[in-house]
């Protein structure tokens, strides 16, 4: 998995950023065929499928998984973030 180096403005320290679908991203904007495939892929019938297919039931069930892989602070996310831009 990549990982981005960012400053960390709040405890002024370096951390790693994980970058969510490393692979599927570099492909996409790394390369001339992922640059075709976004073309594709940002069409509004081709996003709409997708949006849809986000909102599905099946689709709740990566949600567990993503909060684990990516660390993310549930309460941070309940109680919304303020001046984090």
């Amino acid at each position: 998995m990549v990982a981005f180096v960012i400053y960390d403005r709040e405890s002024k320290e370096i951390t790693n950023e994980q970058v969510y679908k490393d692979r599927t991203m570099r492909f996409l904007y790394g390369t001339v065929l992922g640059g075709f495939c976004v073309l594709f892929l940002r069409l509004p019938v081709v996003s709409r499928i997708y949006g849809l297919s986000q909102k599905s039931i099946r689709s709740k069930v990566k949600i567990a998984r993503f909060i684990d892989q990516y660390a993310i602070d549930i309460e941070m996310v309940r109680g919304g973030v303020r001046g984090v831009y």
